[in-house]
């Protein structure tokens, strides 16, 4: 368990592998990545709660970037190369 600001670049860096992932193993579509860190929890929880159900990730495969809504609650997509 972290700071918010800690979860958020944890999230991203793992959002990022896991993008690099489907790339280096043939995928050829544009792929998009973003980590929630504390946004999107699964299961809401006070501050400094380990909840092992918020350990996840979610797959989406679309033609281009989601928008905002409740199941991805941010706006900041990045591109993978």
């Amino acid at each position: 368990m972290g700071d918010r600001s800690y979860n958020l670049a944890l999230s991203q860096r793992r959002a990022e592998a896991i993008a690099k992932w489907f790339r280096q193993n043939g995928f050829k579509q544009p792929i998009w990545y973003q980590g929630f860190g504390e946004t999107g929890q699964k299961i809401l929880t006070p501050d400094e709660v380990d909840e092992v159900r918020n350990r996840r990730a979610v797959y989406v495969l679309a033609a281009e970037a989601p928008a905002y809504s409740g199941d991805f609650p941010g706006t900041s997509w990045k591109k993978l190369p």
